[in-house]
């Protein structure tokens, strides 16, 4: 686990690294290597440094202690001599915010050979805007260029683990309340198909225990066998329980006594009469009964039931087999039955089946039957239910309810142990090698919130936030099938179709089971991928003539909720493992342990079993059981890296005094510009759909600001449905009714996006539609920038990049158009928004997107190289370091060749081909 330094204690402990450029120009041609030493009393750095053919040589230098103070620069090589204007070259320093300072004279020249000394003197450093956000484990490098000097610092955001905390109680308690919901719901289910274990039990639901046993029957005409012929009957009688609405039970059955006019059951007298091999020689209970002994079957029933007495003829033939033929039946209320010590056999008159005149008598039927009330209920789930009730609850299948019961407890179950074992972790940290772990699967993936600060000679400083993390993606649940985009626009789909068959939810199990009513769908869609389609991919009906896995569920491996829910619930029992081997038992855990022993005594139902009797909102409700689970990991890794870069962006606004953009935020709400270097390959498209799914959740949210009396900031989630951001200041730039919290604003997120690795080119070459996938949903982020640029009336300077960015989302997605995410960028932050960007990891493919962007907030030339200085000498690297234990971007020549030039690392800092597979955090 990584020590914790809040940013101050960063500061004060950090070491100089200082990369610079320096105007030597006129360089012998053959010029012996330059060294630069850097010397204090104690001790000396040596480095020896770059010599180009023209321009200006690059100088490193690091890490020199803080504590060092003033340091001489000295530079030797051979006998050349150059003059230089200090006031060309401004010196950076370590803090993010200040600059270093040179002593003295504005020209000095610097005779090589005989190795004239230059101090730097570092001035004080003013007090960071960013210091509330006591950013972790702070990494700080300065840069020197001939145009200006830039300052790289990155840190972990602290509040992120407890802001997950607060995600996964929130969703556990209502999974909680939906477990208690459904499992009042597989009771009253039962109870309407009359499936209870106990008669206390079925007296809860005014129901009675009723056991019946057929003894015999009498005078049972003859039935017909040929046309000219007749002869005695193969009897048997089903017992059914009859309900009002005209529905029935069966209860189960006695023996068939064969060729018997005066049959009694259970003596099998006649058995060798039987015409096949199979004779029924036993009493069996049917779906709805069971067998109290040989020959009793017990069932539950209403008062108001009847118990249905129907005899039946067994017929046989060669071609038809053994089919049933129905003779004559009998009836009898359940509420004229005696209790059992008080029963007697009876005899009732047989009549033409579904007849009730018992004067044309068919025979008579000798039953022995009773009921036994229980005892009363306490339960307030439970209790008598009316005809309607029941009516709609039998239309429910008893084994739909109970397997969406199983998958509500597993959901818990995973989400209590979630929440226990994320409350115990302490560490702001998750690296990159840890984004599949079981037990870490809510917390996001190598989040960090980075500064950039360019300082010029006749400009102040500028401050340039952007937020890194790797995909919020359900890494630990699976990337086999769709991703949370795709399953929210699948349960959408499914809830409209419920709706225009008028097939509504009768028990309103969205608002209590899913936690809200289901909606039109994602504003951001995964569109089919055919051109000209215009439809979403769950709309689509194929006539488009597209087969991709993305405009179709079966194009992937094919969608198989059974192995999601197989996955959830051995999830939940890993993470209780690893908690115990980890923290050990505590109180919390234990009340986990019992939700685990309640899910392991629940009914076993198999999860791949296909239910397509179910109504459509039934299949709803189950699919979105599972969407939910996903999308709890999703918004938990997303919703850190949102607070994070609010936090940043009106920290800075404060600062600099900016009541224009709290006046924005608080009446168009916060807009986040979310880049994605993600490509439409294999799991990683799987990866992009989840970052749409999670678009779509922090833009749900509320957004409250207050001020933070304390000077740290925090972020909190209220309500499963807004989140709260503490910070110093807030009320100097915002409305009063904001800054008290009192008003929530809304959160606008678009996402763009443009792989840019090696699988992006393979996709490219293989599966051309899935690369539009990527132009559709940048011309939706793109619609959405527009909308916002006109609600809040944005400058012509903003427009102007809007029309930029336009014309390249126009252009065609067959090569890697990384013009769309430079043009975003400039976008976003001409409309006052905030910025993060993400790779599957947030380390490799982002660093190489930071760096680029840093490289022109610098105003530096691509001929400069910057990018591959910050690459090389800069935070990213380190950050890397930190991921995979060593100091070197997850690339090997054959796929740092894929990259565009412009994201391509300096080659000592790429791996060989077996260190990029071994070091690998896939």
């Amino acid at each position: 686990m990584s020590p914790r330094l809040s940013e101050s204690q960063a500061t004060a402990t950090a070491d100089l690294f200082m990369v610079a450029q320096l105007p030597l120009a006129s360089l012998p041609a053959q010029c012996p290597p330059i060294f630069v030493t850097a010397e204090t009393q104690r001790t000396t750095w040596r480095t020896e440094c770059r010599v180009p053919s023209d321009g200006p040589f690059t100088v490193a230098l690091g890490p020199i202690p803080r504590s060092t103070g003033a340091f001489t620069l000295r530079v030797v090589a051979g006998q050349a001599t150059q003059k230089f204007s200090l006031n060309e070259c401004i010196a950076a320093g370590t803090s993010h915010t200040s600059a270093f300072g040179w002593d003295g004279t504005d020209t000095i020249t610097l005779s090589l050979s005989a190795n004239v000394k230059l101090n730097l003197v570092p001035l004080t450093p003013p007090d960071s805007p960013l210091a509330p956000l006591a950013l972790e484990n702070m990494l700080t490098r300065s840069f020197v260029f001939l145009k200006c000097a830039v300052v790289e610092s990155a840190g972990q955001v602290p509040f992120a683990n407890a802001l997950v905390v607060q995600v996964l109680e929130a969703h556990s308690a209502r999974a909680q309340c939906a477990v208690d919901v459904l499992d009042g719901l597989v009771r009253r289910v039962r109870a309407a198909h009359g499936l209870f274990k106990s008669a206390e039990e079925a007296s809860r639901f005014g129901f009675v225990a009723v056991g019946v046993r057929v003894v015999a029957a009498r005078q049972l005409a003859q039935v017909q066998r040929r046309p000219l012929s007749v002869t005695l009957s193969n009897a048997f009688v089903q017992v059914f329980v009859l309900e009002p609405s005209g529905r029935t039970r069966p209860l189960g059955r006695t023996n068939t006594e064969y060729r018997s006019a005066d049959p009694v059951f259970g003596t099998n007298a006649n058995v060798r009469a039987c015409e096949h091999a199979n004779p029924a020689t036993s009493f069996s209970a049917d779906k709805f009964g069971r067998m109290r002994d040989a020959s009793c079957v017990v069932g539950y029933a209403r008062p108001g039931d009847e118990l249905l007495f129907q005899v039946v003829h067994e017929r046989f033939g060669v071609k038809t087999g053994i089919t049933h033929h129905a003779m004559c039946a009998a009836r009898i209320a359940v509420a004229a039955l005696p209790s059992e010590p008080k029963a007697r056999t009876a005899e009732l008159a047989l009549c033409k089946p579904g007849a009730r005149d018992t004067d044309d008598a068919l025979g008579s039927l000798f039953v022995a039957a009773f009921a036994d009330e229980g005892a009363p209920s306490s339960n307030p789930f439970d209790g008598p239910m009316s005809e309607d009730d029941v009516v709609t609850l039998a239309a429910i299948p008893p084994r739909w309810a109970q397997r969406v019961l199983a998958v509500a407890q597993e959901n818990y179950l995973l989400l209590a142990a979630w929440t226990e074992y994320s409350s115990h972790w302490q560490d702001s940290f998750k690296s990159s090698q840890l984004k599949s772990d079981v037990s870490l699967g809510c917390l996001p993936t190598n989040l960090h919130q980075g500064a950039f600060v360019v300082k010029t000679k006749d400009r102040a400083p500028a401050i340039y936030a952007t937020t890194t993390i790797g995909a919020p993606a359900a890494h630990c649940i699976g990337l086999r099938f769709e991703g949370l985009a795709q399953l929210q626009a699948l349960t959408n789909k499914l809830a409209a179709d419920a709706r225009a068959g008028e097939r509504l939810d009768p028990l309103h199990l969205e608002a209590l089971v899913v936690g809200r009513e289901l909606g039109p769908g994602v504003e951001i869609g995964v569109p089919c991928v055919e051109k000209g389609c215009g439809r979403d991919a769950v709309d689509c009906d194929d006539s488009c003539g597209a087969h991709s896995h993305v405009s179709s569920t079966a194009g992937r491996s094919g969608f198989d909720r059974g192995d999601t829910r197989e996955r959830v619930a051995s999830l939940g029992r890993t993470v209780l493992s690893n908690f115990a081997q980890r923290f050990g038992p505590s109180s919390t855990s234990a009340a986990v342990s019992s939700a685990a022993a309640a899910v392991t005594l629940s009914p076993s139902v198999s999860p791949t079993k296909a239910l397509s009797h179910v109504a459509p909102w039934q299949q709803c409700i189950e699919l979105a059981l599972t969407l939910r689970i996903r999308e709890t990991v999703v918004l938990c890794q997303a919703l850190p890296m949102l607070a994070s870069a609010f936090a940043t962006e009106a920290l800075l606004a404060v600062a600099r005094r900016d009541v224009a953009w709290g006046a924005q935020v608080s009446r168009e709400g916060f807009l986040l510009g979310w880049e994605s270097l993600v490509s439409t390959h294999g799991k990683e498209l799987v990866m992009l759909e989840d970052m749409l799914g999670a678009c779509e959740l922090m833009s749900k949210l509320g957004l409250v600001a207050v001020d933070a009396p304390d000077g740290v900031v925090r972020a909190s989630l209220e309500s499963d449905s807004v989140l709260r951001v503490a910070i110093p200041g807030i009320g100097s730039i915002m409305p009063v009714e904001r800054a008290l919290g009192n008003v929530r604003m809304r959160v606008l997120v678009v996402l763009f996006t443009q792989g840019i690795n090696e699988k992006q080119s393979l996709a490219n070459a293989t599966d051309a539609e899935s690369t539009l996938v990527q132009g559709r949903i940048n011309a939706a982020s793109l619609a959405m920038l527009e909308r916002y640029a006109k609600d809040t009336g944005a400058s012509a300077q903003a427009w102007a990049v809007l029309h930029n960015l336009k014309v390249a989302v126009a252009q065609t997605q067959s090569n890697k158009n990384v013009e769309v995410l430079l043009l975003a960028d400039d976008a976003v932050r001409a409309l006052r928004g905030g910025r993060a960007i993400s790779c599957k990891s947030g380390k490799d493919r982002t660093a190489m997107a930071i760096t680029l962007e840093q490289s022109r907030w610098a105003g530096l030339a691509p001929s400069d190289g910057a990018a591959n200085l910050f690459r090389e000498f800069g935070v990213r690297l380190r950050i890397a370091e930190k991921n995979i234990g060593k100091a070197l971007y997850s690339f090997n020549k054959l796929q740092r060749s894929f990259l565009p030039d412009e994201y391509r690392p300096p080659v000592s800092t790429i791996q060989d081909l077996m260190s990029s597979w071994s070091k690998s955090d896939t």
